[in-house]
């Protein structure tokens, strides 16, 4: 063949070839032969833990998923479960998600269907599937840490208002909690643990035998609260020692352990309300003073008939109780001391003194010399004006008080004939800022031996006039027992009106 024919003839071929390369670059994939093609879904399930078996899922499923395309993109994917509609698909962009799937048995199957959707608006036309077994979780209740803390494993004391709150969860959704139930019992029955398969009669001891009883085992006997209720009040408890059992359970007839308050190491005794008149004793190490206030009260109204509430460790949990046990009082003597629990109670008192209730409150507390330096509004105090008045023996009567109050108070233990009134604070009187304004009455001044030019008032009522709703002292009041009975018998009989009759 002629050499130049031949050159031609291989120049031609290439650039044959070069052109059809271009056209097949630039053509439509979907021109070409086949079509479009769906994309691919891969699908897995996500184990926390590593000793987890598949066949031992719980409700809370982590899953993972990823799409590809063969000739595109993959814009999202498309989910549904197998409790839902045929047609009902979620979209997401999402790779991965944590579901809780709905189980309503203590056994169930569920399976879940993933596809993806590339952005020529293609579905993979072969979802991927996974199913897998759940086993229903049992709920859990508790009751607040610090309620345990505090009250749970200690002797607490109350009258017939009572309140006890709980948190229930459970790890297939708070949704699946149908509720809850209690039963009151007295102490004579020992708590048991809801693990412990109990016997269809009592055995031997020791093991809780004592509270194996039909009473406890037979289910009309517990309460049942609906799912909403996180709190129970008693607002009628009769007088005696109480425990209190609380269960939880859930859709799938599943049962939390039991729990109990309070714990098998402590105590929780119901008071009777005895009178109208109410001893809070606050002050831990003053215990003297409770004998001159008992004497005191008993000569008012007579042996026995009032009524004593130790609030040394604590108070009611619940700021509630404490102003409902308040109300059940006309007159209330708070012996505070130096850390009384008037920051817990300060909501509660003020209610109590303020209308509807109308209660009576004689109190004597030193806080602010122990750095206390909230000023409560139930106190008849505008501002602190000494912190620590200092060393001195007695307190005189102001010249506006009425002329029933002893003209002095004066320091005198038994056995300690020098002992000095050394933690008043000195307070500028003013209308209680949590009650309606009015006029305050300055009752007492007390000067510092050092310098007796100082002045400082240490006790006042309001209102000024017509019947006392509180009268409070900011001093060691439980020193001057000399007079302290004729005191407490003019401040309840005659500045308290009928309500201390």
């Amino acid at each position: 063949m002629h050499p130049f024919k031949t050159f031609w003839g291989r120049w031609a071929a290439i650039a044959a070839f070069l052109m059809a390369l271009l056209f097949a670059c630039t053509t439509n994939r979907t021109t070409k032969p086949g079509g479009n093609l769906p994309p691919e879904t891969h699908l897995s399930l996500f184990f926390s833990d590593t000793l987890q078996l598949p066949g031992e899922s719980t409700s809370m499923q982590v899953l993972h998923w990823y799409g590809d395309d063969p000739d595109g993109e993959v814009i999202g994917y498309e989910y549904r479960w197998s409790y839902e509609a045929e047609s009902l698909w979620h979209f997401t962009i999402d790779v991965s998600d944590t579901f809780l799937v709905p189980i309503r048995v203590p056994h169930d199957t569920f399976s879940f269907a993933i596809r993806a959707l590339d952005n020529d608006s293609l579905r993979d036309p072969t979802p991927a599937h996974l199913s897998f077994p759940v086993m229903n979780s049992p709920p859990k209740v508790k009751f607040p840490v610090d309620f345990v803390n505090n009250y749970s494993r200690n002797v607490y004391n109350c009258f017939s208002y009572f309140s006890i709150g709980w948190v229930g969860s459970d790890p297939d959704g708070q949704a699946t909690i149908t509720g809850y139930d209690y039963f009151l019992a007295d102490t004579s029955a020992m708590p048991i643990d809801s693990i412990v398969h109990l016997p269809a009669t009592p055995t031997t001891p020791p093991h809780d035998s004592i509270y194996w009883k039909v009473e406890f085992l037979n289910p009309a006997n517990w309460v049942h609260l609906d799912s909403l209720r996180v709190l129970k009040v008693f607002t009628d408890l009769q007088p005696g020692k109480h425990r209190f059992f609380l269960r939880c359970h859930d859709v799938a007839s599943a049962y939390s352990n039991i729990i109990y308050y309070p714990d098998t190491s402590g105590v929780w005794n119901s008071m009777p309300v005895v009178g109208t008149a109410l001893f809070i004793d606050d002050d831990r190490y003053a215990s003297e003073i409770d004998k001159d206030i008992d004497t005191s009260l008993a000569h008012i109204y007579g042996p026995g008939n009032y009524s004593t509430w130790v609030a040394i460790d604590r108070l009611s949990y619940y700021p509630r109780d404490i102003e409902e046990t308040l109300k059940l009082f006309d007159v209330v003597v708070w012996h505070g001391g130096s850390y009384p629990h008037f920051k817990e109670a300060a909501d509660a008192i003020t209610k109590y003194i303020a209308p509807p209730s109308n209660g009576h409150l004689l109190a004597f507390s030193t806080h602010r010399y122990e750095g206390d330096t909230i000023i409560y509004p139930f106190l008849p105090i505008d501002t602190v004006t000494t912190a620590r008045i200092g060393r001195s023996f007695k307190i005189t009567r102001t010249p506006v008080a009425p002329s029933g109050y002893p003209d002095t108070l004066a320091s005198n233990v038994p056995g300690f004939p020098s002992y000095p009134l050394s933690k008043s604070f000195g307070f500028k009187p003013g209308s209680p800022t949590g009650l309606m304004p009015g006029t305050v009455q300055a009752l007492y001044i007390q000067s510092p031996d050092n310098n007796p030019a100082h002045v400082d008032t240490v006790a006042a009522k309001y209102p000024a006039t017509g019947e006392a709703k509180v009268v409070y002292f900011s001093m060691e009041l439980y020193l001057c027992s000399a007079r302290f009975g004729e005191l407490m018998n003019y401040v309840i009989q005659e500045e308290f009106g009928d309500a201390g009759r």
